[in-house]
């Protein structure tokens, strides 16, 4: 089976279990759903993305990504995965998740989800001791430059999606966060933020 270098996200609801215990799955099931939808409407399958979701885990596939003409592919899968936790968060959902990139078999319409990538991303999210985003070191092996934060002089905004800062983790796993604000155009000071 031909395998494919992709970003792989993999999502964990916090506190999963005490919702299911403490509202019932029939009270959660459509708050849930609309997260879930939401999750499958943004990603776009046309362009080789693909979504999953069992229970509380949620992952998503980057299109394959391996040279400089996939940069689309880049914006899209970071701005994919920040619009589902923000979605998440305004239901009521929030999730720690985890990137990584690396050789990947996805194969949605049979169900096989199979790579190194699946199994960083995993235990990534796992590592994280707050809700948001951790990268795995491997995603500095995208041979693409990634959507680093920088301020742009020549615009006066910020732009960007990936800022370095000490991820507060169980254990000592990565230091890079996705900045999720930059898609909510929270303001801060900051005239305006890149949507991509």
């Amino acid at each position: 089976m031909q395998t494919k270098k992709r970003l792989i996200a993999i999502g964990d609801v916090v506190g999963f279990k005490n919702l299911l215990t403490d509202i019932g799955t029939s009270k959660l099931s459509s708050s849930y759903a609309d997260l879930i939808s939401h999750a499958k409407s943004i990603t776009p399958r046309t362009k080789g993305m693909c979504f999953m979701v069992a229970s509380d885990t949620i992952l998503v596939a980057s299109a394959r990504i391996e040279n400089a003409e996939h940069h689309d592919r880049l914006s899209t899968f970071f701005s994919v995965v920040a619009r589902i936790f923000i979605r998440g968060l305004e239901k009521g959902f929030p999730m720690r998740i985890g990137m990584a990139y690396g050789e990947t078999v996805v194969r949605p319409d049979s169900g096989l989800y199979l790579g190194d990538p699946i199994l960083r991303a995993y235990r990534m999210q796992e590592c994280e001791e707050r809700i948001g985003c951790a990268l795995d070191p491997s995603c500095f092996d995208v041979p693409l430059k990634l959507p680093i934060v920088q301020f742009d002089k020549s615009r006066g905004c910020w732009t960007g999606m990936v800022v370095e800062y000490d991820v507060p983790l169980k254990s000592k796993c990565s230091n890079v966060a996705t900045r999720w604000s930059a898609n909510r155009n929270f303001k801060r000071g900051e005239p305006c933020m890149d949507a991509a």
